[in-house]
Order: C-alpha cells, then structure tokens, then sequence
C-alpha cells in the first residue's frame, strides 16, 4: 500500500518557528539555567514565543507604510515623557541585558545554543528569505534582534541605510580674546591676603581695657 508522503517544503515562517522551540527547549534544559531568576527566564521565554508570532504575522500581512505622526500638544507630551520614563525604568534591568551582543549566547553557553546559531545563519544565507525580504523589509525588525541575541554578524540583506546627514553650518572662527596681565603683588600683601587680620574683640563697658570715661571733679 502506498503511503502518502508530503514533498512540500517547510515555509520559512516554519522553520524559524523550529529554531525558536529549540531554543526554548534549550533554556527549559539547560544546566546554566537553573541559575537564572525565574522573572528572567520568563521573560526570555516570551520574547522567543514573540520571534516566533512577530516573524508570521509580518510575512502572512506585510504592513502598510505608516503616515508621518501628528503634532502634539505641549501638555500631552509631557504625559507620554512621564510614561515613558516609567516604563524605561521598569524595564531597565531587561535592557541591559538585551543591549549586550550575544546575551543568550552568552547565558546559555555550550553546543547547543551554538547549533541553533548555525541552523539560523544558515536560513539567513536562504535565497528565498532574501528575496522575501527585498519584498517586505518589514521583516528585519524581527531578524536583527535574533542576530543580537545570539552574536550573528549582519548580512548585507539585513543592513539598514544610513539616513544622509544633514549638512553642518560653517562656525564663525572664534577669537581669542588677550589675556589680561596679572597684577605684581608684594610678600607683604600677598600674606595680608592669606592670612587676613583677626576682627577687634568687642569690649563690655568696665573691661580693664576699654577706654575710661574721663573723670569730672565738679
């Protein structure tokens, strides 16, 4: 009896999703771990289950260019400053983590972490992922972090442009202005200086040494 075998290809949605579970099993295994705070691993967690839905949902619905935001208003930009120094502060300890080049690489070190490395650089090198993302550069957004956290250099396909620099206004050169000659100064008044008189001592009437109202033998 002949068996019905699928020829089909996994998509590359797929096979990202395969890379993400392996890493997630790996830090469900992983011996370096069990030394990790659980509000950690929590979160590492979700941020691989995000990869995953972010990766899928932008290759299935590509986003449309967004219009240019609207001005705000003075006083509710200074409730979106004050939210956004809240959550910059909740969030602190996670973003320093996340800001150094290969964070789960280096976490989770050993040749399990490194296999997954090598299974995603290698879908990164795909030619239909290449051509993919010429057609919805909205994809990167996902790719680059997954470079991030786990030390792979960026391809040429994942590199954003640089935004031309605005050209600089020429400075006026600056004077300098002469400086003006510092005054001689004798011993004499340089240690008046350093070393300035004691203020006179107040004197109560009838001190042996306040003066004496002259006397009238009248």
């Amino acid at each position: 009896m002949a068996s019905d075998i699928n020829t089909h290809a996994p998509s590359l949605a797929d096979r990202l999703s395969a890379i993400l579970s392996l890493l997630r099993q790996i830090l469900g295994t992983h011996e370096q771990s069990r030394s990790l705070e659980q509000n950690l691993k929590w979160a590492i967690w979700h941020r691989l289950i995000y990869f995953a839905r972010r990766f899928s949902a932008l290759a299935a619905n590509p986003p449309k260019p967004r219009p240019k935001p609207p001005t705000v208003i003075a006083g509710g930009a200074k409730q979106s400053t004050a939210r956004a120094s809240q959550n910059a502060e909740a969030a602190a300890p996670r973003r320093i983590i996340r800001e150094r080049k290969g964070w789960l690489f280096l976490l989770l070190p050993g040749y399990q972490v490194a296999g997954a490395r090598s299974q995603l650089m290698h879908l990164l090198d795909d030619p239909d992922l290449v051509s993919l993302l010429s057609e919805n550069p909205s994809l990167g957004r996902v790719l680059r972090p997954m470079c991030h956290m786990l030390r792979i250099p960026l391809p040429a396909h994942l590199k954003l442009e640089r935004k031309p620099q605005k050209p600089r206004k020429p400075r006026a050169p600056r004077t300098k202005q002469a400086r003006k000659p510092k005054p001689t100064q004798s011993l004499y008044d340089y240690f008046l200086e350093k070393y300035p008189p004691a203020p006179p001592r107040p004197m109560l009437p009838g001190h042996r040494y306040t003066a004496h109202s002259r006397f009238n033998n009248t």
